[in-house]
């Protein structure tokens, strides 16, 4: 028998969590149902993946879509607030997964510990964040989300004439967010000193910044640059990427499915050393100075046999650890434990 799973997501916009979701529903036989709240994107992006979805204002339309539901478990998503509210419904068993680090008032702490019958982390740094909240490190079940593997593009050359990409040219793509705008213009300095046939892709820039880069590339004339902002379309893009570069914890899917088309990453030391190991599947640099960079990408460059080993090592490690059917098959183990319990 199906188990019966009401997720509560409280993102306006399709997150982490939002792709956690999906992948959840894509690899794995229960009966989910997913509630977001009022104005969220999420929800037609459930639908159109056939995915069950409902939408509350208030607290208390969870309360009511929780018993109208009649889940067997109720799994929230990075809210402390919703977790609190899932503890308190009578006779449900209840799945936290924290997706990043949050910090919460010193009366919630005292209440994080007994809160859910089980929870999980899917970031080391989502780990300790819930470990410093008063969660056991015995009760948290380190789980890494994992991502679709690419489906490759057959017209490449389309994608490359798309962007004004010359068929030679080796590509760095870099995922920015709203925390990493420094390291971004640390790019755009790396640009500067690399070979006119090295193209630098920046995706993810938000509205407010996109302006902003722009202007620094047409006036310092960075013609390896391009600034691409958000960008749905993943697989098109890393058919035509060589390289990754990460800079935070916020693009791990992202990452997970460059892993899967063999695509190295360049990162710094204090990225998780589950993730990316230095000559294994990426390049571990100091930080990312625009010296450091232009010193990895010209190893990758120069040298094809690092690269193909990078690339081998980077597709062996996302079939082993971060694909979508790995994550699906952790979290079911979970819920089969606390229905057992």
């Amino acid at each position: 028998m199906k188990i019966k799973v009401l997720h509560i997501i409280p993102d306006k916009d399709i997150g982490i969590a939002g792709q956690q979701m999906l992948a959840m529903h894509k690899n794995m036989n229960e009966d989910f149902r997913v509630l977001v709240p009022v104005g969220s994107q999420l929800k037609q992006f459930f639908e159109d993946n056939g995915l069950p979805c409902t939408t509350y204002a208030e607290m208390s339309d969870v309360k009511k879509a929780t018993k109208l539901a009649e889940p067997d478990i109720v799994h929230t998503h990075t809210s402390h607030e919703l977790r609190i509210l899932a503890h308190k419904m009578n006779n449900i068993k209840t799945v936290h997964t924290q997706h990043s680090a949050i910090s919460v008032k010193f009366f919630s702490k005292l209440l994080s510990g007994r809160l859910s019958h089980a929870v999980i982390a899917t970031t080391k740094e989502a780990r300790e964040s819930l470990f410093q909240m008063g969660t056991s490190m015995q009760k948290i079940r380190m789980i890494y989300n994992g991502a679709a593997a690419i489906e490759q593009c057959d017209d490449e050359s389309r994608i490359r004439q798309q962007h004004n990409i010359p068929s030679d040219s080796f590509v760095i793509t870099c995922f920015a967010s709203l925390s990493t705008q420094t390291k971004i213009e640390n790019v755009l300095d790396a640009a500067k000193e690399l070979p006119y046939n090295v193209i630098m892709l920046v995706a993810g820039v938000d509205d407010e910044h996109k302006p902003v880069l722009e202007a620094r590339v047409k006036n310092e004339n960075l013609q390896n640059v391009r600034i691409l902002g958000e960008t749905d379309n993943i697989n098109e893009l890393m058919s035509i990427t060589n390289v990754q570069i990460i800079f935070d914890a916020s693009c791990h899917q992202l990452l997970f499915a460059g892993m899967s088309a063999g695509k190295p990453t360049i990162a710094t030391s204090d990225f998780d050393y589950y993730i990316i190991q230095d000559k294994v599947n990426g390049l571990i640099i100091p930080d990312f100075s625009a010296d450091e960079l232009d010193d990895a990408i010209t190893r990758l460059k120069e040298n094809p046999q690092l690269y193909k080993d990078l690339s081998a090592g980077a597709l062996s490690r996302y079939n082993n650890r971060f694909s979508a059917q790995r994550m699906a098959r952790e979290i079911e183990e979970v819920y089969l434990g606390i229905m057992k319990a």
